[in-house]
């Protein structure tokens, strides 16, 4: 057999070796990246509009929000991603401003709730089921970020033991923390209150409340309507200057409620697409399309630009051309 003659070994001796090259300088850091998201001062909550009004011409409710979703204050917002209004039972819808998982917590545990009613559903249960889903979810949420880490099993366990165990003073700060925990949740819940007796479905009771931390319900029935989120501020100035009434044709609710979501969008984390459903007593309800929104956009647009009607331009052009400013002086 036959071997291969082995290469001989390189004399290393007679090899040059260069100097190593040197280490090039490291590119300095890019500058750091504004978060493409809202300032640190709003909270989830504010982060939406969302209005809900009442037109008894039509028997029907009229919602406009806005579609834009916040993840961190590291990505960018996305627009036209959800739909802020959703049903919460037969004849009673939901829209929500805040963090959408603790609102799909809270909006499914009010909804298991409701779920064994049967026949018509009262504003009582309703208030009820959104209330207790309310306080549930943020005990929940509580227990898990302040309490669970120190051992004990349940908030009554602690609320029992922790003054034994930990004294007064440290028991109160912990409790004062409990206390002033926020959900950052807001919900609008509106719908029709079903008689006790068949009857015609326009003679329902038609009812608007908020829920807000730490669970507490106000009606919001005399005004009529109601708006969540950060651009409130624009939106209720726009709809009580505009005199929105109940008592409003639906085509005039359907343009207020828009142009005071359009006023929102100058606020910060308010998106620009926007969605407009309007809710009828059986449940159903229509969504506008949105080269309908477009258009009233447009409308909103060409007569925000001319705010001094025409006339009133004339009538006040000739009542100054009258006036002779040089006998007044």
């Amino acid at each position: 057999m036959v071997y291969p003659t082995p290469r001989p070994r390189p004399n290393l001796d007679k090899i040059t070796f260069s100097r190593r090259p040197p280490v090039p300088k490291r590119r300095p850091a890019p500058p750091s990246r504004k978060p493409n998201g809202p300032p640190r001062s709003l909270t989830a909550r504010q982060m939406t509009i969302c209005i809900v009004a009442l037109c008894e011409d039509a028997n029907c409710f009229v919602t406009v929000s806005d579609q834009r979703v916040f993840f961190d204050e590291n990505m960018p917002a996305a627009d036209g991603m959800i739909r802020k209004v959703t049903y919460l039972s037969d004849s009673w819808n939901v829209m929500f401003s805040g963090d959408t998982g603790r609102a799909t917590e809270v909006i499914e545990e009010a909804r298991r709730r409701l779920y064994p009613i049967a026949g018509h559903i009262t504003l009582k249960a309703v208030r009820e089921a959104a209330c207790g889903a309310y306080h549930a979810v943020r005990d929940r949420h509580v227990f898990n970020r302040l309490v669970a880490q120190h051992g004990f099993k349940s908030l009554d366990e602690f609320r029992r033991d922790a003054p034994q165990l930990w004294g007064t003073d440290l028991f109160a700060k912990k409790l004062a923390a409990i206390e002033e925990f926020d959900l950052d949740l807001l919900l609008i819940i509106f719908g029709y209150e079903e008689l006790a007796i068949d009857t015609d479905p326009l003679f329902r009771f038609r009812h608007i409340f908020l829920v807000q931390n730490p669970g507490d319900a106000e009606s919001r029935d005399m005004e009529g309507f109601c708006a969540i989120g950060s651009g409130e501020p624009a939106a209720t100035p726009s709809l009580t200057t505009n005199r929105i009434d109940k008592a409003n044709f639906l085509y005039q609710t359907v343009y207020l409620l828009c142009e005071a979501k359009f006023m929102a969008e100058g606020l910060p984390a308010v998106g620009r697409a926007t969605h407009v459903e309007v809710f009828a007593p059986s449940g159903k309800s229509v969504k506008l399309d949105d080269s309908v929104i477009e258009k009233v956009r447009t409308i909103w647009a060409e007569r925000h630009s001319n705010p001094v009607p025409d006339d009133a331009y004339w009538a006040l052009d000739k009542l100054f051309n009258s006036v002779d400013p040089v006998s007044n002086t």
